[in-house]
């Protein structure tokens, strides 16, 4: 059977989402999987079979199309919005209302669910992969509490604030400093936007 055109897709197409298929291309991809050429990683999401390197491999480069199928509507938060890319041991912390208070494990990718607002109006879209990326001074609230597995810390947070007053001067900091007390209303996170005032009045 001719799977080349497989949803507009090439033939060596790495990852395939069958929620985002019509149902004779899902049930393409189906046996496709019982033949052995994808492997099924989550309800869903079926990666290009191989190694298990490989598949790991594919799974972090497809990351943001992968979490976004399983989480739709989540935010990229907390220490991994810090950092801009996945956690050293290829987890990822999720904000979602709703789909919270636990971790789905895939080859190579830990999702970390956390409970937390969907996007929020400063939020930044990513692509069309269903997914928020959480906006500046959100992420900064998010981190500045105690240093933990899915929070930078408050060192950290003050580090970037740092950086900012650095490249962008004291109106930036005065700009953080306002939008976190209205970001913070709808984060339920009162003493964190006390925090940043207390850093941002240091600094």
């Amino acid at each position: 059977m001719d799977y080349s055109k497989l949803a507009g897709k090439r033939q060596d197409e790495d990852i395939f989402l069958v929620g985002s298929l019509s149902s004779a291309d899902a049930r393409k991809v189906q046996r496709r999987a019982e033949a052995g050429e994808l492997l099924r990683i989550a309800n869903g999401v079926y990666v290009r079979n191989g190694e298990t390197s490989e598949v790991e491999l594919l799974v972090r480069q497809h990351w943001q199309r992968i979490a976004g199928a399983l989480v739709p509507g989540g935010v990229v938060s907390h220490v991994s919005a810090m950092l801009g890319k996945l956690n050293a041991d290829h987890s990822v912390v999720l904000s979602h209302p709703t789909l919270f208070g636990k971790k789905i494990s895939l080859p190579g990718l830990t999702l970390v669910l956390l409970r937390g607002p969907g996007p929020l109006p400063s939020d930044l879209p990513l692509g069309a992969s269903g997914l928020h990326w959480s906006g500046r001074t959100r992420m900064l609230l998010e981190n500045i509490g105690r240093l933990a597995p899915s929070r930078a810390g408050a060192t950290a947070v003050e580090s970037f604030l740092v950086t900012v007053l650095n490249a962008s001067g004291e109106k930036a900091l005065n700009d953080i400093r306002d939008q976190a007390a209205e970001i913070g209303q709808l984060l339920g996170m009162e003493k964190e936007v006390a925090k940043i005032h207390a850093l941002v009045g240091s600094l």
